[in-house]
């Protein structure tokens, strides 16, 4: 009897402490029942706070009253279908508060089975990420002016300053040629900028890929770009990792920019062991700066260089988003040759059939960036 009362209070005690915990979270938190209409059970202050609607005027009805005039029928249709299926499900979807106001609800639906696996209530989590929403789309727009309108009046300068070159001389020359230049380095940050946002954007699956093959084709593709430098590329058979196509371009980043700063040889050696595959690519250059290193080894946001920051970003989130790391040795490569080694290493196949990608890590570097 004593027993049954000691563990009576602890479940207790424990039930008090979860209730306290889910009331305390700032994010909101709903429980709607499964059966018929699906109406709400229970809302903590946080969706009080989130949405202005009282617990009171809350409970007892279906979440549906949040949506308004410009919700979207593709998000409610895909929470619905998240319910029907009885999966979890995150979409982001236009509500309104109680006092008509919209906001930008990020919304996670959960199935809640009981002992016997059966569903009985749906759990829901609403963050306000209208602040978020809306730097995307002010970002959106920067994005295409500066892509767009940017680009073709930098074609415009550069097209003059070229005409200004030829047909002067002296001085005025020179200072047509500073113009080019500078035209000519913005245009290649565009390109960077271009480049970076179609790999973000692109909704590629990881799959299973070698990449020394990756690094053959990369090398042999540059080979015709930079003729006056000496590629090498070294492989070993079955240097297989599970990453998305932005591994290639991550790739080819590091070996352009090797070639483009480097004096006269790129050496690309990818090789495998038993806890992953390593490329490594090495020039005979002067090195990375100190901001291009932190891009690489850190992710860290910094100036941009001649537009070279951009694709370094590029392999930062590339190489990151397989759960890899950079590493840069600005010293010597494995032949002791003076030059920088740029070292990626990935995880192998074994290794993310069990973990997949690290959605924590992916997550970081791609809102950092």
């Amino acid at each position: 009897m004593f027993q049954d009362v000691t563990d009576r209070r602890r479940r207790e005690e424990e039930l008090r402490t979860r209730t306290r915990a889910v009331e305390a979270v700032p994010a909101g938190i709903t429980v709607a029942d499964a059966d018929g209409d699906q109406p709400l059970t229970y809302v903590n202050p946080g969706f009080e706070r989130i949405t202005g609607y009282d617990r009171e005027t809350a409970v007892g009805r279906n979440c549906r009253f949040l949506q308004g005039p410009d919700t979207e029928e593709a998000a409610v249709d895909a929470v619905r279908e998240a319910v029907e299926a009885e999966e979890p499900r995150t979409t982001e979807l236009l509500n309104y508060r109680a006092d008509g106001t919209p906001f930008w609800n990020e919304l996670t639906v959960a199935p809640v089975s009981d002992g016997s696996g059966s569903v009985t209530h749906f759990v829901g989590i609403q963050q306000d990420v209208t602040v978020r929403k809306r730097r995307e789309r002010l970002f959106g727009v920067l994005n295409r002016i500066l892509r767009h309108n940017m680009r073709n009046d930098l074609g415009v300068v550069e097209g003059y300053g070229e005409l200004v070159r030829d047909r002067a001389d002296g001085e005025t020359a020179e200072m047509a040629e500073r113009i080019v230049d500078s035209a000519r380095d913005l245009l290649a940050v565009s390109e960077k900028a271009r480049k970076l946002d179609r790999a973000i954007e692109s909704s590629a699956s990881p799959r299973v890929r070698d990449v020394a093959e990756d690094a053959e084709t990369v090398v042999d593709s540059l080979r015709t770009e930079y003729p006056e430098v000496a590629f090498t590329v070294r492989t070993v058979e079955e240097c297989e990792v599970y990453a998305t196509r932005q591994i290639r371009l991550a790739l080819r980043e590091l070996v352009d920019n090797a070639a483009r700063h480097g004096e006269s040889t790129v050496a690309c050696e990818v090789d495998r062991d038993d806890d992953g595959v390593t490329v490594r690519v090495h020039d005979d250059g002067p090195g990375l700066d100190e901001y291009e290193r932190q891009v690489l080894d850190e992710g860290r946001e910094t100036p941009l260089r001649h537009g070279s920051g951009l694709g370094l970003w590029l392999v930062n989130w590339a190489v990151t988003g397989a759960n890899g790391r950079v590493t840069v040795d600005a010293d010597a490569d494995a032949d002791g040759e003076e030059g920088t080694t740029v070292t990626v290493r990935l995880p192998s196949v074994a290794d993310e059939a069990e973990t997949a990608l690290d959605p924590e890590r992916s997550t970081a570097v791609s809102t950092f960036l």
